[in-house]
């Protein structure tokens, strides 16, 4: 089940950012148990206002897959989020994005 968790992780943006969050990093680990799910997240900002945001768009996206239970989402406070955790590809796109 976790390619297709992180398949449906792609799909939730950083609002600030506009790549998502398997792109951009943020996702730390991912733990599954008999249809119950925990995500833990590094967020881009420490005390990112727009958590919440993110954490709903998770909990909507990985609800409609068949089996899943329940969806918990933890942020990690103890690890810092930098640049060198965004996928090289995205990157790229984002480099594009700032100077065009």
């Amino acid at each position: 089940m976790t390619s297709e968790v992180i398949d449906r992780l792609r799909l939730v943006p950083d609002p600030e950012l506009g790549l998502n969050i398997v792109e951009l990093g943020m996702v730390e680990q991912i733990e599954e148990l008999n249809g119950h799910l925990r995500v833990h997240l590094v967020l881009t900002s420490p005390g990112c206002p727009l958590s919440g945001n993110i954490e709903e768009a998770i909990h909507s996206v990985l609800r409609s897959i068949p089996g899943v239970e329940t969806v918990m989402v933890e942020f990690r406070q103890d690890i810092p989020w930098h640049p060198g955790r965004i996928d090289p590809e995205a990157r790229e796109k984002l480099m594009g994005q700032q100077s065009g």
